[in-house]
């Protein structure tokens, strides 16, 4: 096995980058100074720009060096507990719909039994028609049931003056566009 080691964790002191950066001030070449301390030359430029730009604001402190820790959002515990919420929505298969089944199924490795999608969409979907105006006075809605005869317990729930009527496609057609 190897033992690599990272380039990343290593970085440069930050007192070796100052003296190398005293000598191109006096006029050395930054590649040259940056062969000679055995640091890479883009880092030496990049903490000599820095330097400079830090002088010019009037700071009298030294630029930061190396590689700073990523931000974090959520405390460990915070991490542990969406960790756990996330687990436990894909075991119940949360935010799928059964219009959106995958084509792949995902389930913990040695299940034997994976759970299914069903639809709970049994019934059938009714068209509303509703009509405002632009000062905001409105009609009762009209619903249009997908059936061949209409019966008024259809609308017994509904909203008070609504209309109701039956369709075989369930769509609004010329005959129940004049009904309204």
């Amino acid at each position: 096995m190897r033992n690599r080691q990272r380039k990343t964790d290593r970085g440069v002191p930050r007192e070796l980058l100052e003296l190398a950066a005293r000598d191109v001030d006096k006029g050395m070449s930054v590649r040259g100074v940056a062969k000679n301390f055995s640091i890479s030359h883009v880092s030496l430029r990049s903490y000599i720009v820095k330097r400079r730009e830090m002088k010019e604001a009037g700071s009298t402190q030294l630029p930061n060096v190396g590689y700073s820790r990523h931000t974090q959002v959520f405390s460990k515990g915070q991490e542990r507990e969406l960790r756990d919420y996330l687990l436990n929505a894909s075991a119940m298969f949360y935010g799928l719909t059964p219009k959106q089944v995958p084509d792949k199924i995902v389930a913990r490795k040695g299940l034997k039994q994976v759970g299914a999608m069903t639809s709970g969409e049994r019934g059938s979907l009714v068209t509303v028609v509703a009509a405002v105006n632009a000062q905001g006075n409105m009609i009762p809605p009209m619903f249009i049931f997908p059936r061949k005869n209409f019966r008024q317990h259809f609308i017994q729930a509904a909203p008070c003056g609504s209309i109701g009527a039956a369709n075989g496609s369930g769509w609004m057609q010329e005959k129940e566009f004049v009904f309204c």
